[in-house]
């Protein structure tokens, strides 16, 4: 089981409740980067999920990391892009992805396409695009030098 340290208590990924989420929400960038880097992200992301009655776990973790982009580090995006192409990468993750790429720009994108590249496996930047990122309505239509405008 992953534990994440906190300022409260280890709070144990697998039994993560909604009310744990400001774990990383009362953050400051520097603790949320840190935080994220230091989490198996793609566990977490496994361990939480939408329920048929219930509330949508997944859906709000999605939420609250892209209502964060702004604040996540170059290498956070990174991980959190490899964290979803691991294994099946649904239509909801693609659109994360997709979201993702979008709120990079300039020098920051190329640090986020170098950085899904240097990954060591298979999970590579045209993996992601050409496999991964299909055409059902996630496709990414961006330019690949991307300015803010």
């Amino acid at each position: 089981m992953i534990e994440l340290e906190s300022s409260w208590k280890a709070i144990p990924i697998a039994t993560m409740k909604p009310r744990y989420y400001p774990f990383w929400t009362k953050r400051d960038n520097a603790q949320l980067n840190e935080l994220m880097l230091r989490i198996d992200l793609s566990q977490l992301i496994s361990d939480v999920d939408d329920r048929k009655f219930g509330p949508d776990n997944r859906t709000k973790l999605y939420d609250q990391l892209l209502g964060r982009l702004a604040q996540l580090s170059v290498d956070v995006r990174v991980a959190l892009i490899k964290a979803l192409q691991k294994g099946r990468t649904d239509k909801q993750e693609k659109k994360v992805i997709r979201d993702v790429f979008l709120g990079t720009f300039d020098s920051s994108l190329t640090a986020l396409k170098n950085g899904i590249d240097a990954g060591g496996d298979y999970r590579d930047l045209q993996q992601l695009v050409h496999t991964d990122i299909d055409n059902n309505g996630t496709a990414m239509t961006y330019s690949p030098h991307r300015t803010r405008g």
